[in-house]
């Protein structure tokens, strides 16, 4: 795939016949908010094993490019919050960027179910682990941090995957439990419950290990 840096979007995406398709009056500006998160989005996702085949600002290019097209249907139907919305495009283009480098032959992206997403684009065990325990600087605290390190690796490998991706979500993405709710399917209270039992389940993990 080619690089493409862009700061603000590189003109008026393209139809696939070449003709310019203007964006819709406020989506360039919703998207330019989303920017950010949605880059940071991608950067937590990226399959390592192909991380230098996939520029960001690619993946944000095709999803722009896909919301320009999308939108009027979505100002229509609405029923989603904007960078909910935005998110979900934006899966959708890494996990075709994903299929294409890794050769996976797969049903189309648009019809992927929550746990299919999940699944597809999980966040490695390292990133969460490394994520709740934060970092410590001095060679006694890294000793320790590495064995706690093992532990909690094991705990967060065992953990249910739609437990380990509300972990995600919340403390990775920083997103309400409601919108955790809207994006997997559940209810709040669900996910409320799930979220505050596998944070004790871990907690439990690092108390042992450090009595």
């Amino acid at each position: 795939m080619s690089a493409v840096r862009i700061g603000r979007m590189n003109g008026p995406p393209r139809n696939d016949n070449g003709n310019d398709m203007q964006p819709q009056p406020g989506l360039e500006e919703m998207f330019e908010r989303f920017r950010p998160r949605l880059r940071s989005l991608i950067e937590l996702r990226i399959d390592r094993r192909i991380r230098a085949r996939i520029d960001p600002s690619d993946v944000i290019q095709e999803a722009f490019t896909d919301a320009v097209r999308r939108f009027p249907d979505y100002r229509r139907e609405g029923g989603m919050p904007p960078y909910l919305w935005l998110r979900f495009l934006t899966l959708q283009q890494l996990l075709i960027a994903h299929r294409k480098h890794l050769s996976v032959k797969a049903r189309s992206a648009a019809v992927e179910s929550p746990l299919d997403m999940i699944r597809a684009m999980s966040v490695e065990t390292d990133s969460v682990v490394e994520s709740l325990l934060g970092t410590e600087s001095s060679p006694s605290a890294k000793a320790v941090r590495n064995e706690e390190l093992q532990q909690l690796a094991v705990s967060v490998e065992q953990m249910d995957s739609v437990d380990r991706e509300i972990l995600v979500l919340r403390h990775f993405e920083q997103l309400e439990f409601a919108e955790i709710a809207a994006i997997l399917e559940m209810s709040y209270d669900a996910v409320s419950s799930r979220y505050r039992r596998s944070l004790r389940k871990l907690g439990n993990v690092l108390n042992g290990f450090r009595t």
